[in-house]
């Protein structure tokens, strides 16, 4: 099964998305810097406590919609196997508009949480992350999706 997970902001109640990590049994990985509803000029004015990362994705980001086209042909690929996600964030919301079933990996595969992980599979680094090479940057959706690829991977040898 495939992994995605997302991070984002919250700007006054609304979550944007910034980024969507993928991950699947075939150690196929990409992950999106996805372009924001908001504009990068209203960004810095109405946000000016943000991270600039977080405006910087505004600009730079791949429409939303491509990122969905993306999934679903992943999901193609895969014989349309479910996809698994986080439950409490944003991933349930894309896979939805993806038209994608997915399972809560909380729920169903019992994984321990991000600190666990990462201290289960201390090789795996964050700092070589492609995506947040500054220091500080916790959690973004690409360690994550390699944490639980991992994790994926010890649990099915032990079977």
């Amino acid at each position: 099964m495939a992994f995605v997970h997302t991070q984002g902001v919250l700007l006054n109640k609304q979550y944007i998305p910034l980024e969507l990590s993928y991950i699947d049994p075939t150690n196929y990985q990409y992950t999106f810097l996805i372009q924001s509803p908001i504009s990068y000029s209203d960004a810095i004015q109405q946000y000016n406590n943000v991270f600039p990362q977080a405006i910087m994705s505004t600009k730079i980001g791949i429409p939303y919609t491509e990122v969905v086209s993306f999934l679903q042909d992943r999901f193609t690929i895969l014989n349309k196997a479910p996809f698994l996600c986080k439950g409490n964030s944003f991933q349930p919301d894309v896979l939805k508009d993806a038209e994608i079933p997915y399972i809560n990996v909380e729920k169903i595969c019992n994984i321990p949480s991000i600190r666990r992980l990462e201290q289960q599979f201390p090789y795996i680094d964050k700092r070589c992350c492609p995506f947040h090479k500054r220091p500080g940057i916790d959690k973004c959706a690409h360690h994550v999706v390699r944490l639980w690829m991992e994790f994926n991977k010890s649990e099915s040898t032990k079977n």
